[in-house]
């Protein structure tokens, strides 16, 4: 979902830490957020075989285009953008009638954020011009307005169109005011561990910035939203009976490995060592008096 929050935060984020970076080196959060899972390969797989079933695959040229689609939602940077958020939007459309509008909903699911860059403001886009490639018939209707709907996805503006509003209804369903506040809180969680290398300063600034615009260009989720905001500022008003556990630190003052630190400076120069472990300022220690 979060593409104009991508749009403004790289923009905004670029700017300050530079743009000459390729999407394979978007990697931030490939030593903070990868975890060995024994079954990840079957996860794989039922989610391949989830698409076989409910995407209409028959359009694209060959197979191996829905499995390069595929493999770009397990990129290791991801972590709101990822598989789950693709199952999510594809049990969604699960309700609609079989038909050209279920066919058009779940191939746009598909490939929406196959091309997803958080340093770059033109992923839907890309994402819409790859699926263009993929097709089989790069005029057919169904992947035209698909395509139509992945552009649209920036959300900069109100959607056109009745089937449109039904993307963006699943696709943003996060900020919408029914959402589980557990979800919602995992939900921004995971948009701010895609954003660990900009300061957390200025991505707490550009975040509630873009929620607040948001809110005026949906008011319909405004309550959604300023639950969001409410998490944003150390989500104070939890409710004790929520389950949830939430530790709030400043981004600066975490403690990263020396392979994240890395990888983070890969991305933008200073951007890891920032997260360099000082023993005065982290742990209380001092040295011992001369």
């Amino acid at each position: 979902m979060e593409r104009s929050c991508e749009n403004q935060l790289a923009v905004d984020l670029t700017a300050r830490h530079g743009s000459g970076i390729s999407e394979r080196n978007v990697t931030a959060n490939a030593t903070l957020n990868k975890v060995m899972n024994p079954t990840e390969s079957t996860s794989a797989a039922s989610l391949r075989e989830l698409v076989q079933q409910s995407c209409p695959v028959y359009l694209l040229r060959h197979s191996g285009c829905g499995d390069e689609a595929l493999r770009r939602w397990s990129e290791r940077h991801r972590v709101w953008h990822g598989p789950e958020h693709l199952r999510s939007l594809l049990a969604d459309f699960a309700d609609v009638p079989v038909g050209d509008e279920r066919d058009i909903l779940s191939l746009a699911a598909l490939y929406h954020d196959a091309i997803y860059n958080p340093l770059r403001a033109d992923n839907e886009d890309a994402s819409a011009a790859l699926l263009l490639r993929h097709a089989a018939d790069r005029t057919n209707r169904i992947v035209r307005r698909a395509a139509e709907i992945i552009v649209a996805s920036k959300w900069n503006k109100v959607p056109a169109d009745t089937l449109t509003w039904r993307f963006w209804e699943a696709d943003c369903k996060p900020l919408a005011a029914d959402y589980p506040l557990a979800s919602r809180v995992a939900y921004e969680r995971a948009i701010f561990r895609e954003y660990q290398w900009a300061s957390w300063t200025t991505y707490r600034e550009k975040r509630a910035e873009f929620l607040r615009d948001w809110a005026h260009r949906f008011p319909q989720q405004r309550e959604g939203v300023e639950i969001c905001l409410g998490l944003l500022e150390g989500l104070a008003e939890l409710r004790p009976e929520t389950n949830v556990v939430w530790i709030g630190c400043e981004a600066e003052l975490q403690h990263l490995s020396s392979s994240a630190i890395r990888e983070l400076e890969s991305i933008a120069v200073g951007s890891g060592s920032r997260y360099v472990p000082d023993t005065v300022g982290i742990y209380g220690l001092v040295g011992d008096e001369q």
